[in-house]
């Protein structure tokens, strides 16, 4: 049996994939969450080869705790949590740093720096966005400006040039997808050829929870509103179609090499801002994010 891990996997892509990768009686799911209870009422109903562990991507000690309670072989790990705060800035309990790099980067690396020995020929799929990309259309117009990155310091104390909250939530969260795409390629320099790392970005997906903390008349719109129209706009994908592509890159003998970064169209991905092939900066990132974790 194969066993495929999937974190933050009780909405949205995470759960529309390993619904996906359920169907197949070979494989084992772990869900990976910090809601157990709404999980396990979530997957009733699936096939017997869903397991649920407790997960808070909040908590670098949480993930400490998952790793070392680890001990068999894994086929692939989908680091699919993530949160996007634009009310307020948080920062985590235990280490004090900025939430949404804390769960979205740190924790996501920790994980899988932790389980790689599991992972012997394994998959990694991290979760990118073309919000990390300064020009993109599709991003600008709901107010992303790209990656505002200086440095994994700045980043996990909350540090920001903007004045309003709004706008530094998103540029928080535009700044962790671009870590989690540059990590990808870092990764992939080191763990050739033992481990195959790819990034997914998986496109506009109206109505997800994505937009949580944002403002109600936000929230109405993006829920209930933009599926209407999004196809109209570029990049613009469905929570079916992109988590159909997740579970094909964790399980399917595609050709791409290690440290492709896809598109929700199953190729490889377009318009990736030329920073995150940068070798020295993702040098930089991965060793001072190591440090911290």
């Amino acid at each position: 049996m194969k066993t495929y891990i999937i974190t933050g996997a009780t909405g949205g892509l995470g759960l529309a994939t390993a619904r996906q990768l359920a169907k197949q009686p070979e494989n084992k799911i772990v869900l990976a969450v910090r809601n157990t209870d709404k999980a396990k009422k979530l997957t009733q109903g699936w096939n017997a080869n869903i397991d649920i562990k407790l997960l808070d991507l909040s908590d670098l000690q949480s993930v400490e705790t998952f790793i070392k309670n680890w001990d068999s072989p894994i086929s692939g790990l989908m680091n699919n949590a993530a949160v996007q705060i634009v009310n307020n800035t948080r920062f985590t309990k235990h280490e004090g740093y900025e939430e949404t790099i804390a769960v979205n980067h740190l924790a996501a690396l920790k994980l899988t720096h932790g389980l790689t020995p599991y992972l012997n020929q394994g998959r990694v799929l991290f979760i990118g966005s073309g919000s990390h990309h300064p020009k993109n259309i599709t991003a600008g117009i709901f107010g992303f400006r790209g990656a505002k990155f200086e440095s994994i310091e700045n980043s996990v104390k909350g540090k920001t040039l903007s004045a309003s909250e709004q706008q530094a939530g998103m540029d928080r969260y535009a700044t962790s997808k671009f870590l989690n795409m540059i990590t990808t390629v870092e990764m992939a320099r080191r763990n050739q050829p033992c481990l195959k790392i790819y990034c997914l970005d998986p496109g506009l997906m109206a109505g997800t929870g994505l937009v949580r903390t944002d403002s109600p008349v936000r929230i109405f719109g993006w829920k209930y509103l933009l599926p209407l129209v999004s196809w109209m706009l570029p990049e613009s994908s469905t929570t079916k179609r992109s988590a159909n592509t997740a579970a094909w890159i964790l399980t399917a003998n595609h050709n791409e090499d290690s440290g492709t970064i896809f598109s929700f169209n199953r190729k490889p991905a377009i318009g990736i801002w030329e920073k995150v092939y940068d070798r020295e900066l993702g040098k930089q990132i991965m060793e001072d994010s190591l440090t911290l974790i």
